[in-house]
């Protein structure tokens, strides 16, 4: 959902388009992984 809203979007804003590549929402998901991981493990 996330990305077809920045994909709708970028039409507006072109800094978006960087979230077309595999390797930037690979990276966000994994520092939302581990930011997940730090808020609830100990």
């Amino acid at each position: 959902m996330l990305l077809w809203l920045t994909e709708a979007l970028s039409q507006y804003f072109s800094a978006l388009t960087v979230f077309q590549y595999l390797t930037v929402r690979g990276i966000f998901g994994v520092l939302t992984a581990l930011l997940i991981s730090l808020l609830i493990g100990r």
